[in-house]
């Protein structure tokens, strides 16, 4: 079991203003909905924050709650203060987004339940362990915190489905 780095996250979160969150290419359900959780999260604290996923939102979660909220790339010259990756690796070639709003964002996190990823943000949580990306940022809400609504549950639960086979 890794040591989530909490405070970490949450330090960068009071620190930082504009947020940009981006997943993997071809995003499916353990993709979406915690990016989309998380976007919430933030935006209740008065934070501007962007999700951007060049693929778009796959049929199978366009059931989620306020899923057209996900942007197809971001404003030009876009800058970030913190850039959020869930669910993949991080690397320019598996990020479904343009990587400039990601590397030049001042702060980036990484936050992934995948054995091949490798640490190369300021914060990297990695931990094969866990079953989704999901059921991570299910636990980063829950200590720090934030009251998770019905539309971040929607979220979560579709993530941590997608990637459990559906709890099998």
């Amino acid at each position: 079991m890794i040591s989530p780095p909490f405070d970490a996250i949450a330090a960068a979160i009071a620190r930082y203003q504009k947020f940009y969150i981006t997943t993997h290419v071809g995003p499916d359900g353990d993709a979406v909905g915690p990016a989309l959780a998380l976007k919430w999260a933030l935006e209740s604290l008065g934070k501007d924050v962007i999700y951007v996923s060049r693929d778009g939102v796959p049929p199978s979660s366009r059931f989620l709650p306020r899923h057209d909220e996900v942007s197809a790339g971001p404003p030009p010259d876009y800058r970030a203060d913190c850039a959020f990756v869930l669910d993949c690796d991080g690397t320019p070639e598996r990020v479904s987004s343009v990587y400039e709003p990601i590397n030049s964002a001042k702060f980036k996190i990484l936050i992934d339940h995948h054995r091949t990823s490798k640490p190369i943000f300021d914060i990297n949580w990695l931990d094969a362990d866990q079953p989704a990306t999901a059921m991570m940022i299910y636990e980063l809400l829950i200590a720090l915190k934030f009251e998770i609504n019905s539309d971040m549950a929607a979220g979560l639960l579709c993530g941590m489905s997608c990637d459990t086979g559906h709890f099998r």
